[in-house]
């Protein structure tokens, strides 16, 4: 099944967009994978990365893809906290 996109686009301007889809890697246990999730630099901290998780949320529940597995750099702190503020938790680290 291929991942999904969606866009956060004002008067014609990419702000934000998530990929999303069924788990890439067969071994992990979670049955859906975030493999991206970008916020234009000058929009973070407007709440556009909240609500593109928001509203996939329910599109994954519905193709039986929750949880959503995410992944974040170790250095990555701003993306950690991010995740952890919507209600993630954290599942391992690899480094």
């Amino acid at each position: 099944e291929p991942a999904e996109a969606l866009l956060c686009v004002e008067s014609g301007r990419l702000l934000g967009y998530v990929l999303y889809g069924p788990q890439s890697d067969p071994r992990r246990p979670e049955p859906g994978e975030l493999f991206e999730l970008y916020v234009a630099p000058e929009r973070a901290r407007q709440g556009i990365g909240r609500r593109l998780m928001l509203a996939i949320a329910a599109d994954a529940q519905l193709r039986g893809w929750q949880p959503l597995l995410a992944w974040a750099w170790v250095s990555n702190r701003e993306a950690h906290k991010f995740y952890l503020a919507i209600g993630a938790e954290a599942c391992g680290q690899r480094v």
